[in-house]
């Protein structure tokens, strides 16, 4: 059953984005790629959406049901989320995955972009009308909202290219320091033998 709420309950994404969150270091540098996600891909006008800030338990209870977190999708790009936690990954993990997901229901912000399971997302908005123009607002972003498996497919691929990338820079680097400064090769000097009369 959708929990409602009264209009002093909700909050808009840009107070969420405002708000302070006490966080490890290395939780900071990964939420900041986060946001700066958020600026790039969400439509304008996302600072004014509403959304009521339930805590995770509420949503969730103590303990998040696997099932329910499987079918977890937040309006964000999986791979940049994916990059986001892991910059250098060339794969994910299915326990690399949940834990990324884990972590993101940590953060009240994170937690404001569910989209599904539909029962959370009406939750999250107050009713199944503003669960639904929220999904249509982020329509153009569902072409990224990738499986694991797909993700996975792609962080291969993408670490593939970069590698090819950088092997092809350092081989033109070398090839054009060594035209640049070729290295001066000389034959020794064969000394003259002096004949005595």
């Amino acid at each position: 059953m959708i929990q409602m709420a009264m209009a002093t309950n909700f909050v808009t994404l840009g107070e969420l984005w405002s708000s302070h969150v006490e966080m490890e270091e290395e939780d900071e540098a990964i939420f900041s790629r986060i946001k700066v996600l958020i600026e790039n891909h969400l439509p304008d006008g996302w600072r004014d959406w509403k959304v009521i800030d339930w805590k995770k338990e509420d949503l969730f209870g103590k303990k998040i049901d696997h099932k329910v977190l499987n079918k977890i999708r937040f309006a964000l790009p999986t791979l940049e989320l994916v990059k986001a936690f892991y910059p250098e990954a060339t794969s994910v993990g299915e326990k690399t995955y949940r834990n990324i997901k884990l972590r993101l229901l940590d953060w009240n912000l994170c937690r404001a972009l569910i989209m599904s399971p539909r029962q959370v997302a009406c939750q999250l908005r107050g009713s199944m009308a503003q669960a639904e123009l929220f999904n249509k607002a982020v329509e153009p972003l569902k072409h990224t909202m990738r499986s694991r498996e797909l993700t996975s497919e792609a962080l291969s691929t993408d670490g593939e290219s970069n590698y090819t990338s950088r092997s092809k820079r350092r081989r033109c680097q070398s090839s054009s320091s060594d035209d640049e400064y070729p290295v001066r090769t000389e034959k020794p000097m064969k000394r003259r033998r002096r004949v005595l009369s």
